[in-house]
C-alpha cells in the first residue's frame, strides 16, 4: 500500500498549500521511498533542496526508508538545516511517508499537517476496503469518494456543512435535513445549514433535550419511523406529549394534520446521526449531529440509510475538527504577530542607550518575561542634573503593559515640569490612582536625580525593592548603603506621603536600581536569586565598567536558573561615579 495510492498528488498540493500560510518555512511530503510528492513555499524561501529526502546510509543499523525511521533535508549548507523536524503519515500502525518542515515554526503545523494527511490516507483505505466489500452500492460509495474528496481541502465550517448535507440529501433522497453544530461554551446545539426549512428558522437545543439534544449527548444514532416509538424517558409528561420538544423544527420534522376537529402535528419517519471525532487518545467528541426527514419516496428511513449516513458524518466530523483547528493555527499566529508589534512598541518607550555625562557611567536593560511585559526604567539629563527611574506594574498581562505605558506618560510629563523625587511619585499616584484601582493593579516606582557639582543624590521610592549604593572604598561588611524612605505603592491610596532624602556620592560609588525580577528569579530547586547573591557579584565585579557589570547580573541570573523560562520582567539600572 502507498500513499499515492490513497491519496493523487493534487490533493496532497492542496492541503499542503492550504496550510502552508501556517508557518515561515517550506513543507514536504514525501512517500516511503523519501520522494518528494508534495511542497509548498520552497521557491519563497530559496530552499536548496534538490531531489528527495535523503537517509543516512553510513551504518546498516541506520534507517534507509520512511518505515525505518525518518527521513530529511541532506543540504547541510541551508541555515535551518540543524532545525529540521518531521511527522508520520501512518495508517493503521502502517508508515506511508513523511512531513518534513525547518524553522522554529514548522513543529506545530507539521504535526497538525502529518495527522491531516494520516486521517485522509485512512479515510482512502478505508473506503477502499469498504468498495471492495459493497460493490452494488455503487451510488452510495461514489457518494462517500466525492464527500472525501471534496472536504480534503476544505476548511471552513460552514462550507462543509453545506457540501456535506447537500451530498447526504442528494443520494439518500430527502426533503428535509440540517447539521446542527455544538456550541460548547453554553452546551446548545445550532442549526449551522439546513434544507426544506424556513430562512428565518433560528433554534437552539440544549444537550439531552428534544431528539437531536438526546443523540448529541449520548452520541449514538437514531432511526425512528414514528414519534410514538420514543423511549419512555424521552417524552414528555403525560400522553399528549408535545412533539415539538422532541426535534429541531416542529416545520422540519413534523407534517400539519388538518383533517378532522383538531389541529396538531404528526412526526413523519426521520433519522439522527452524531458528528463523532475520535481523538488520537481514542476519546469520542461529539460536536453536532445530522437531522433527516420526509423522504422523497415515502418510504421509511433504513438501516443502510443509517449506515451510510454515520459514515458521512463521521467524515464531516473529521473535516469539521480539522477546520477548527486551522482556525485555532490561524488565531495564535495572528495573535503572536500583534504581542510581536506590541513588544516593539513597548521596547521603543525604553531608552535605547543611557545618555553620555561626564562623570558617570551609566547602564540599563529590560528584558521581559513575556512578550509584552510591566517594568519600564528611563534616564533624564538637563542643567547638570541627571534623573533615571525604575518601576514595576504588577502582574505580567498585556493589561499590565499598557497601564506602564499610560504611567509613563505621566511621569514624563511631571518630571518634565522640574519637580523633585517626592512630587513627581505623589503626582503621578494622584493621577493614575482612579485607573490602577479600577484596573485592580498597583505600580512600585524610585525616581532619583543626582547633582554632578554636588555629588548629592536626592531620591524617593514608592514602595520599590530598595535600591543600593556598593562603595568600594569602604570594608566589606560596610560597603552598601541601602536607599530607603518611606512611600506607599502607587495607585493603592489615593493621597499618600512620600519622604525624600538625600547622600553624598564619592568618586567609585556604584548605585543600582533592579526590579524584583532580579531577586526572585528561581532555580529547577525553587529557590530564590535573592539580595546576597546580588550583593556579592556587585562586590566581586563593581571595579568594571558599568556596562560590563550589568551583563555580568543578567549572566548571573541565567547561570543561577539553569535555563528555566523566566517568570517576571527583569530590569537593572547602575550609575558609577568615575
Amino acid at each position: 500500500m502507498k500513499l499515492t495510492e490513497l491519496l493523487d498528488r493534487d490533493e496532497l498540493k492542496q492541503i499542503v498549500s492550504g496550510l502552508s500560510p501556517l508557518t515561515s518555512s517550506p513543507l514536504f511530503v514525501a512517500d516511503e521511498e523519501g520522494e518528494v510528492i508534495a511542497e509548498a513555499r520552497r521557491a519563497e524561501f530559496g530552499c536548496l533542496l534538490e531531489g528527495g529526502l535523503g537517509f543516512d546510509t553510513a551504518s546498516p543499523t541506520q534507517p534507509k526508508s520512511v518505515e525505518d525511521g525518518s527521513a530529511r533535508c541532506t543540504v547541510e549548507a541551508c541555515p535551518h538545516f540543524e532545525r529540521q523536524t518531521c511527522a508520520p503519515i501512518e495508517v493503521y500502525e502502517g508508515r506511508l511517508g513523511l512531513v518534513v518542515g525547518c524553522g522554529e515554526q514548522a513543529p506545530r503545523t507539521v504535526a497538525f499537517l502529518g495527522d491531516l494527511i494520516s486521517r485522509r490516507a485512512t479515510d482512502g483505505f478505508e473506503l477502499d476496503s469498504l468498495s471492495a466489500e459493497i460493490l452494488d452500492k455503487y451510488e452510495e460509495i461514489n457518494l462517500l469518494y466525492e464527500v472525501s474528496g471534496a472536504l480534503g481541502a476544505v476548511f471552513d465550517t460552514e462550507r462543509i456543512c453545506k457540501l456535506v448535507l447537500e451530498k447526504a440529501v442528494q443520494v439518500i433522497g430527502v426533503r428535509k435535513a440540517s447539521v446542527m453544530l455544538l456550541d460548547e461554551t453554553e452546551g446548545v446545539l445550532r442549526i449551522a445549514t439546513g434544507v426544506g426549512i424556513p430562512e428565518a428558522a433560528s433554534v437552539a437545543v440544549r444537550l439531552g433535550e428534544g431528539i437531536s439534544g438526546r443523540v448529541a449527548q449520548t452520541g449514538k444514532p437514531l432511526l425512528l419511523d414514528d414519534i410514538d416509538d420514543l423511549p419512555p424517558d424521552w417524552r414528555g409528561k403525560g400522553r399528549d406529549y408535545d412533539t415539538k420538544s422532541f426535534v429541531s423544527i416542529p416545520v422540519v420534522w413534523a407534517t400539519q394534520e388538518t383533517e378532522g376537529r383538531g389541529r396538531g402535528y404528526k412526526a413523519t419517519p426521520f433519522i439522527s446521526v452524531p458528528l463523532v471525532y475520535s481523538t488520537q487518545r481514542a476519546e469520542e467528541k461529539v460536536l453536532g449531529v445530522i437531522n433527516m426527514a420526509d423522504k422523497e419516496s415515502g418510504q421509511t428511513f433504513t438501516s443502510e440509510d443509517l449506515k451510510l449516513l454515520t459514515a458521512i458524518g463521521t467524515q464531516a466530523a473529521i473535516a469539521i475538527y480539522n477546520s477548527r483547528l486551522v482556525e485555532e493555527l490561524k488565531e495564535a499566529e495572528r495573535v503572536k504577530r500583534e504581542m510581536e508589534i506590541a513588544q516593539r512598541i513597548q521596547m521603543s518607550l525604553l531608552p535605547e542607550k543611557p545618555p553620555q555625562v561626564e562623570g558617570l557611567e551609566l547602564a540599563g536593560r529590560c528584558v521581559p518575561a513575556s512578550a509584552v511585559g510591566g517594568d519600564y526604567y528611563d534616564f533624564f539629563s538637563a542643567d547638570g542634573q541627571v534623573s533615571f527611574l525604575v518601576a514595576d506594574v504588577s502582574g505580567h498581562s498585556v493589561g499590565s503593559a499598557l497601564m506602564m505605558a499610560i504611567t509613563r506618560n505621566v511621569l514624563r510629563s511631571e518630571i518634565a515640569r522640574g519637580k523633585s523625587p517626592a512630587e513627581v511619585l505623589a503626582s503621578t499616584n494622584v493621577a493614575m490612582y482612579e485607573d490602577l484601582s479600577q484596573a485592580e493593579l498597583f505600580i512600585t516606582a524610585f525616581y532619583t536625580s543626582y547633582d554632578k557639582e554636588t555629588r548629592i543624590l536626592t531620591y524617593a521610592n514608592g514602595g520599590h525593592n530598595l535600591p543600593f549604593v556598593w562603595r568600594a572604598c569602604e570594608a566589606p561588611e560596610n560597603g552598601y548603603t541601602f536607599l530607603d524612605t518611606d512611600g506607599m505603592l502607587v495607585g493603592v491610596l489615593e493621597d499618600v506621603f512620600y519622604e525624600e532624602r538625600t547622600m553624598e556620592l564619592r568618586p567609585g560609588d556604584v548605585l543600582i536600581l533592579y526590579t524584583d525580577g532580579v531577586t526572585e528569579a528561581r532555580n529547577q530547586g525553587e529557590e530564590q536569586f535573592g539580595e546576597e547573591r546580588l550583593y556579592r557579584v556587585v562586590k566581586e565585579k563593581g571595579h568594571l565598567p558599568a556596562q560590563e557589570l550589568l551583563d555580568e547580573i543578567y549572566r548571573r541570573v541565567r547561570e543561577f536558573s539553569g535555563g528555566l523560562a523566566q517568570r517576571d520582567d527583569i530590569t537593572v539600572i547602575i550609575m558609577k561615579v568615575l
